[in-house]
C-alpha cells in the first residue's frame, strides 16, 4: 500500500475552490480576550457586522492609532529637547533654583 501525504490529498469542494479576494488570508484565533474585545467594540459600532470585518476594521483603526501615538511621543520628545536646551526656558528660573523647596520643603544649602 502506498502511504499518502497532505500534499498529495484533494478535498474537491474545500480546497478547489477559488478564493474570493486576491490577498492573503490570515488566521486569527478568538481566544477570549479577542472575544471581549470584539464585544466591546460590537457595542459601539453595532450589531450585524461580521466578526472578520469587525477584525478588519479594528486592526486598521488600531494601526492608525499607533503611528499617531508615536507621531505625538515624538513631537513631545522634540519640545522637551527645545525648551530643555534653549536659554530662554519657559519657566522662571528663580522658581527652578528653588524647586525643591517649593514643592517639598526641603531647603539646600549654597555651595
Amino acid at each position: 500500500m502506498r502511504e499518502v501525504t497532505r500534499s498529495q490529498v484533494s478535498h474537491p469542494g474545500v480546497t478547489m475552490l477559488g478564493m474570493a479576494t486576491r490577498f492573503e488570508r490570515i488566521a486569527v484565533t478568538k481566544d477570549p480576550g479577542l472575544a471581549a474585545a470584539l464585544d466591546r467594540a460590537t457595542a459601539l459600532v453595532g450589531a450585524g457586522k461580521p466578526a472578520a470585518t469587525l477584525v478588519h476594521d479594528l486592526a486598521i483603526r488600531g494601526a492608525d492609532a499607533l503611528v499617531e501615538e508615536e507621531r505625538r511621543r515624538a513631537e513631545q520628545l522634540a519640545w522637551v529637547a527645545k525648551v530643555t536646551t534653549s536659554p530662554q526656558t519657559p519657566w522662571d528660573p528663580e522658581v527652578l533654583e528653588r524647586i525643591d523647596e517649593l514643592a517639598w520643603g526641603v531647603t539646600t544649602q549654597a555651595a
